[in-house]
Formats: C-alpha cells, structure tokens, sequence
C-alpha cells in the first residue's frame, strides 16, 4: 500500500480530524488528494495535529504507521 493510502486508511478508524502539516501548508488527512497537494518529499518532516475524542490514539497509529514507512524505505533504492 503506497504511504498516503495508508495515512487516509488509517484516519478513517477514527473519529478524529486529522491534519498533516508540511512547511506553511495543512492537508486533511482522510483526504488522498490534499495530502498528495502537499508534495511532501521522501524523509521529509512532516506535523501531524489530531482534534476530537479519540486524537491521541489516531496520533498513536499513525506514529506506528511513519515508523513502518522508515523501515520500508530504509534499503530502497529507488529501483524496482
């Protein structure tokens, strides 16, 4: 599953808003179309900012989820 389907398949667990904030932009994140606007380049650092009841378990996921991506991406190369 490519990263920012992950992101919105992950968000959509939860009730909570979640943003991702990239430089001076902000994407909502159960969105695949504004979080690919916000062009975030590999190993980039991104904000992730959570409202609602269940905010600091969807932050909990998706820290767990970026963690995987770094595992995923440590060794690649870029070739396929």
């Amino acid at each position: 599953m490519r990263p920012c389907s992950a992101i919105v398949k992950t968000v959509s667990h939860f009730e909570s808003k979640v943003q991702i904030r990239y430089g001076d932009h902000e994407a909502d994140a159960s969105d695949i179309f504004d979080i690919l606007s916000l062009g975030v380049p590999r190993e980039a650092v991104v904000t992730l900012l959570a409202e609602g009841p269940d905010a600091e378990a969807v932050l909990d996921s998706l820290s767990i989820l970026f963690d995987s991506f770094t595992l995923l991406f440590a060794d690649d190369s870029g070739s396929r």
